[in-house]
């Protein structure tokens, strides 16, 4: 068989493949033209870059801020705590107050009739 089949030169349309091969730049790139197209790949780099670096900024004060209202926050929890938590601390020793008193009295009660009955 070779270089021939039954119907002709194995290779006829080759001429024309190697024509095409070698204008669309495949064995001779064109190096402006690479270099126009690393360019643009480069800006398009950047602006994401630049895109992501605005979302970032966002991002940091949207903390910042976050972390101000927090601040604040906590600055009126302790400004609304502070007189509920000193009344609840009377409350307790009110309460601590009237068990030592009601025990005191229980006490004296208990001795009151244990003296009683003794007589």
């Amino acid at each position: 068989m070779g270089l021939f089949s039954s119907k002709g030169f194995l290779f006829k349309n080759a001429p024309v493949f190697a024509l095409g091969y070698y204008t669309n730049d495949a064995l001779t790139p064109n190096a402006k033209k690479l270099i126009k197209e690393a360019e643009q790949c480069l800006a398009q780099g950047k602006s994401l870059v630049k895109m992501r670096e605005a979302e970032v900024a966002e991002a940091e004060s949207i903390v910042k801020r976050a972390k101000s209202e927090l601040a604040e926050v906590k600055k009126m929890r302790k400004i609304m705590l502070d007189p509920f938590n000193a009344r609840l601390e009377e409350l307790i020793e009110m309460k601590q107050a009237e068990g030592h008193l009601q025990e005191e009295t229980e006490r004296s009660y208990i001795r009151g009739n244990g003296s009683e009955e003794a007589f």
